[in-house]
């Protein structure tokens, strides 16, 4: 079970091995499932595409393992929104998760949490650390958001659902079911989120990550991909 700072700090050193990327937990998106739903469930699942979706919410590592999913809520809501109504988001926010400390970046002064990436449609917040808009964006911010998604968020949950696949055929009993909120916690997996308007200290966190990925921790070819 992963309920040490150990753990987590393992994970943190597979990203910045694999993907030049410090001070990384994880890597957060939802998918939305379209399926044929029952039709006791009415418009429940009925999302304005008229299509029935789920949404699965996903946290990997650097090595494409599945850290916690979350799955069920109909897709009438965003993937923030499910985060948001998540066991995940109140853990983070109750700071349950043993989260290793603050710590500097490389060759930085500035402490900074352990956090989560996430794309556009999640909330800045203290360890969920997300794209700057793409309205009016410096280069900076622009070499930023590439280092972000360098990480192919939806790239790694979309592997993990085929990984889950294989594993569900082959051991059926690798996870269980929690009955009262649909969420599957992962024999490895985990034991009020704030909204959309970020708090000033989250953002100066985003920004001191900007700095690194632009100063000390630039990589040779992030010029040619913003």
């Amino acid at each position: 079970t992963l309920t040490t700072a150990a753990e987590w700090l393992n994970i943190s050193r597979d990203f910045e091995t694999t993907w030049n990327a410090s001070n990384v937990i994880g890597a957060l998106d939802g998918k939305h499932i379209v399926f044929r739903a029952p039709r006791a469930e009415g418009s429940t699942y009925f999302n304005y595409k008229s299509t029935h979706i789920i949404v699965l919410l996903a946290l990997v590592d650097a090595n494409y393992n599945f850290i916690y999913v979350d799955v069920g809520v109909n897709g009438r809501v965003s993937d923030g929104g499910v985060y948001r109504q998540s066991n995940l988001a109140k853990a983070l926010a109750q700071n349950l998760l043993n989260i290793p400390e603050h710590k500097c970046l490389p060759q930085r002064q500035m402490l900074v949490p352990h956090v989560i990436l996430v794309d556009g449609a999640f909330p800045l917040s203290d360890h969920i650390l997300k794209p700057y808009p793409f309205r009016d964006m410096t280069d900076d911010q622009r070499i930023f958001n590439y280092r972000l998604s360098r990480d192919r968020v939806q790239c790694i949950t979309l592997a993990c659902c085929t990984l889950h696949n294989f594993l569900r055929a082959e051991n059926p009993s690798y996870l269980h079911e929690d009955e009262i909120d649909n969420t599957y916690v992962f024999k490895f997996g985990l034991s009020q989120q704030i909204g959309n308007r970020a708090k000033q200290a989250c953002i100066s966190v985003r920004d001191e990550f900007k700095n690194y990925f632009c100063n000390e921790g630039s990589i040779p070819w992030q010029h040619n991909n913003v």
